[in-house]
């Protein structure tokens, strides 16, 4: 039996590129991708590129390629293709994966091994992050498909959320906390670094920028995401390959941040825009996900509790840097429409939006009915009880 594959260039009318196609030998099963050229002798060189790679082994079956060649190839194609958080998240995904199921194989992922998985996922971790690493997992064999490793992915079983599922695991911060947070936070990172922290809380209080973005901010050049005072309106530079959606964007810029920036000196509007100082002088500026757990631990010294068990009442979850970027959300979701604050917190889909940031709070509602009933006794002139009753007793 010949198990050597060959590779066909095909061009369908109804699709703009050409289509490489093979037939599994093992399987008998038609494998496609796309060979993403609509030229016929770069689709046909794609096609002798992948067949050669199929007949050298790179592209094994499931029966014989080892879990280590697949996560790294899949590693690298994400590194490639994606944003740096993307990989890490990959990373910690196939981390787990290797710790609950130890693949030695791809096909060693059955759909009994995988269930295995998703059970350990839910006694673990949060609904959340299991949700979230199934997804990753689910992208990772289906490449595997489209690249030919394996003729069809195995089953990954899928976590039904009840009716009262709470997505957010925080809320926004009041004013009030936030205040608190700014008092507390010499506690944690010392008086001298103090200044540099407080400017960074104050920076995502009144930006929205993601944590990632906010460490990433430069006040001119080539690097990281960039802010450009020069036009008509302050304006963001947000840069593809360190975002989530993966494309160079023109952003505006909260009217607050922008004074906010304004009040730098122009002698220290160098490099990054935002660098939080060590506790020790000597030491480097923290990383990202250093930064994110110094504020969390800022959140818990300033008491402010986001989230806690239903059952104990006991916290879970005390304010984070991603709480700041909620209250600017809630903050411009009571001044503008959900497209114009899609692209204040550049958002990739609306639906995002609508979801997390624009049911505006109880208070507001409550508002508008305090509002509206004091205007219409004001209007009748009637100051007796509202709802013609005797108070108490």
């Amino acid at each position: 039996m010949n198990l050597n594959p060959i590779v066909r260039a095909v061009k369908y009318s109804d699709r703009k590129n050409y289509l490489l196609v093979y037939i599994d030998p093992r399987s008998g099963k038609r494998v496609s991708r796309s060979a993403k050229t609509a030229n016929r002798r770069e689709a046909e060189r794609e096609a002798a590129r992948w067949e050669a790679e199929l007949q050298e082994g790179i592209h094994a079956t499931s029966n014989n390629m080892s879990w280590e060649a697949f996560r790294e190839r899949y590693e690298r194609q994400v590194s490639q293709e994606q944003a740096p958080k993307t990989l890490q998240k990959v990373i910690s995904v196939f981390n787990s994966i290797e710790a609950i199921c130890r693949p030695r194989q791809l096909g060693d992922l059955s759909d009994l091994r995988l269930a295995y998985y998703k059970d350990e996922l839910l006694r673990t971790s949060s609904v959340n992050t299991a949700v979230s690493y199934l997804a990753h997992m689910r992208a990772a064999l289906n490449a595997a498909v489209e690249w030919g490793v394996i003729s069809h992915a195995p089953k990954l079983p899928r976590i039904k959320r009840g009716k009262g599922f709470k997505l957010m695991r925080g809320r926004a911060v009041t004013d009030a906390e936030f205040q608190k947070m700014l008092a507390a936070t010499p506690s944690v990172v010392g008086d001298a670094a103090a200044e540099s922290w407080q400017f960074l809380l104050k920076g995502l209080w009144w930006s929205g920028l993601r944590l990632q973005e906010a460490c990433e901010l430069f006040w001119a050049g080539y690097r990281g995401h960039v802010i450009d005072m020069d036009g008509k309106w302050p304006m963001f530079m947000i840069r593809g390959e360190l975002e989530k959606g993966r494309r160079d964007r023109r952003l505006p810029m909260a009217p607050e941040f922008a004074e906010l920036l304004k009040s730098v000196p122009s002698e220290l509007q160098k490099a990054r825009v935002f660098e939080p100082q060590a506790r020790r002088e000597d030491a480097p500026t923290p990383q990202p996900h250093r930064v994110g757990e110094i504020i969390a631990k800022i959140g818990q010294a300033a008491e402010i509790v986001v989230d806690a068990d239903a059952r104990t009442g006991n916290p879970t979850k005390f304010a984070s840097a991603h709480d700041l970027r909620r209250a600017f959300g809630y903050r411009w979701a009571r001044r503008v429409m959900p497209a114009i604050l899609q692209k204040l917190m550049r958002h990739a889909s609306v639906q995002t939006t609508m979801q997390y940031y624009v049911n505006l709070e109880a208070d507001d509602v409550a508002d508008t009915v305090w509002a509206t009933i004091s205007n219409t006794s004001s209007n009748s002139g009637q100051s007796e009880n509202l709802a013609g009753q005797d108070c108490w007793p």
